[in-house]
């Protein structure tokens, strides 16, 4: 490996570096949902709260005229085989959602649980001519429709209901949600707006809350636009059109809440606490949703929520844009995730369950992919090495000019045909692929508490040893993957100067960067995911196999030597990147010259 080559991988250890800092169509409406022959109020599971209820038409403030401190609050729950949701009276809103498949990291942690308790809100909120209604703390009355439906009705007048529709499907986690009101025809004044706040407080999930802090935020989409999310480095809160989903997304589980249209509007908003403030906080997500009724004797506004993990798979087949959520890098790295990454890796998960195996198997498959890269770059690099004898005699020759050095280096590199960017760039065209692998791993729920061998869960870091201290940069733990990517880095190093015979006035430099750069890994890589710090280990280990075969059985260099010495005696035609390198000296040589005439000028004034 050349200088050119451990710049560039230099360059992949900035780029990790920039980006932790950096990170601190449509759907059918659902159908209406049958009502049931039977009501029924369900039991009390709480205790008993006063509540407001809307409902004067005696022009007084109609949130505020009619008081029920006799209601308490009662919950009611469906469920099908994914999804466990329990909702409350008061407000008719979700109270709690569990995800029957994901648990919580740790040992009788539980089940994951995206929406939880009172904190959050579920409100709606419009003028009417009797005033103001508000139904966050208004008591509806529960009505089961079935074992996976639910409907919440509030009388605010004669005539007039708000009704708020819940079903569930089975394997599903998308819930089929109508907002309905009767009645309400002639009761808008000046505005028909009606607008809804959704605030969800997000509960942690995962083994380590930085990580989870850092991949929550809202994702947006609308209605014409390609989706997007707030980040804590630029807007925490946003106004937008046409909207067509919003969602509070966490690591590998999101809520999203999707129009059958669009809402008219939205404002959304992220709120991130520290330790100090709220250590068992992961976030705050908030949004403002507001839509037009239709002045119509029955209104309807359906949506749906979806409540589950951010399965790209499963996301991209809504058609709506979801999959977005799952982080497969910026624009120019994302296809290289998208086409190349996630195929195979899908591929290898069909025909083996552990995937500590199918990493192994698709870092293989991908090393065998670049293996003509691979060999170009090393040939590239024996071919430089050949040459080393005539490039001493040029150092011993032009030593003490460096511009002269340089050109005639390059001269000699065109009469033999090198092409000294030949082993960098092979290697170059391989970071986006490392690259997506950064970003890929640590979004793929499909890694999430899956063990291989002493790590067990891929998609965080792996843990051997707990310190009982805090290294600035490494934490306070010892990723024994982490360590082994390190000591093959070296081993790789030492092996690609081994190949690279070429003279060099940088050697100790060059050195310092064989142990400089593993040892940034190291502190960098210690607390990243399982899966990656395994693909960078495995894919360490396998380059340097692969050179030791190509340089044992595939590279001569006595026959190199004597091909590129033969090829200089040849006259051959110029090809555009011999061009380049004639008009560069040409370029420098008419420098100098002029350099040359400003100092002989100085000295006659």
């Amino acid at each position: 490996m050349d200088k050119n080559t451990l710049t560039g991988l230099f360059l992949i250890g900035l780029v990790l570096i920039a980006y932790q800092y950096y990170l601190s169509t449509t759907l059918p409406p659902p159908e209406e949902v049958t009502t049931s022959q039977t009501e029924q109020q369900l039991s009390s599971e709480g205790e008993s709260e006063s509540a407001v209820v809307p409902g004067s038409t005696d022009g007084q403030a109609a949130a505020n005229s009619f008081s029920q401190p006799d209601q308490e609050e009662t919950f009611t729950s469906i469920e099908n085989d994914v999804l466990k949701l329990k909702f409350s009276n008061k407000g008719g809103r979700l109270y709690h959602a569990e995800l029957k498949n994901f648990s919580k990291a740790g040992e009788d942690s539980g089940l994951v649980t995206v929406v939880d308790g009172p904190q959050n809100q579920w409100n709606y909120h419009f003028f009417t001519g009797a005033g103001e209604i508000n139904t966050q703390q208004a008591y509806f009355k529960a009505e089961k429709r079935g074992a996976k439906s639910v409907a919440f009705v509030l009388e605010t007048a004669p005539g007039q209901s708000i009704e708020q529709v819940y079903s569930l499907k089975d394997g599903e986690y998308l819930l089929d949600y109508d907002f309905n009101m009767r009645g309400f025809q002639d009761q808008f004044t000046n505005s028909n707006r009606i607008e809804f706040k959704w605030e969800n407080d997000l509960l942690p999930q995962e083994k380590r809350i930085q990580n989870e802090r850092m991949n929550s935020t809202v994702y947006y989409k609308e209605k014409n636009d390609d989706p997007s999310y707030l980040s804590m480095n630029s807007d925490s809160e946003i106004r937008l059109g046409k909207t067509k989903w919003v969602s509070s997304k966490q690591q590998f589980f999101t809520n999203a809440l999707i129009a059958a249209d669009a809402f008219d509007s939205a404002e959304v908003e992220l709120e991130q606490p520290s330790d100090a403030d709220n250590p068992d906080l992961v976030a705050t997500t908030s949004a403002r949703l507001s839509f037009e009724h239709n002045r119509q004797a029955d209104f309807r506004f359906p949506m749906q929520m979806y409540i589950g993990p951010t399965e790209y798979k499963r996301l991209k087949s809504y058609g709506l844009g979801m999959e977005e959520q799952v982080n497969l890098g910026y624009a120019i790295f994302a296809p290289f995730s998208k086409y190349l990454v996630l195929p195979i890796f899908k591929f290898f998960e069909k025909y083996v369950s552990n995937y500590g195996i199918v990493i192994l198997l698709m870092t293989l498959f991908i090393k065998m992919l670049l293996m003509p890269l691979t060999y170009r770059s090393y040939k590239s690099m024996a071919k430089m090495g050949a040459l080393k004898p005539e490039i001493n005699a040029l150092k011993e020759k032009y030593g003490d000019d460096p511009q002269k050095m340089q050109q005639e280096q390059l001269k000699l590199w065109g009469q033999a045909g090198v092409n000294p960017l030949g082993g960098c760039l092979p290697q170059l065209l391989q970071m986006p692929i490392l690259i997506s692998m950064y970003y890929i791993f640590p979004a793929m729920i499909e890694l999430r508490q899956q063990p291989f061998l002493w790590a067990d869960d891929l998609s965080t870091y792996d843990s051997i040893m707990n310190l009982p201290f805090h290294i600035p940069m490494y934490g306070s733990h010892v990723s024994l993957f982490t360590l082994l990517s390190g000591v093959s880095s070296v081993i790789f190093f030492r092996l690609n100067s081994q190949m690279n015979s070429m003279g060099n006035d940088n050697a100790a430099q060059m050195k310092i960067f064989q142990w400089f750069m593993p040892l940034m890994l190291v502190f960098i890589f210690n607390s990243f995911s399982a899966a990656l710090t395994w693909y960078f280990f495995l894919s360490n280990v396998i380059s340097g196999l692969q050179q030791i075969v190509i340089k044992k059985f595939f590279i001569d260099e006595e026959q190199i030597r004597a091909n590129l010495l033969e090829a200089k005696k040849k006259p051959k035609k110029i090809s555009k990147w011999q061009q380049r390198i004639k008009d560069m000296q040409k370029m420098q040589e008419e420098m100098a010259k002029q350099q040359q005439q400003d100092k002989s000028g100085r000295r006659r004034k």
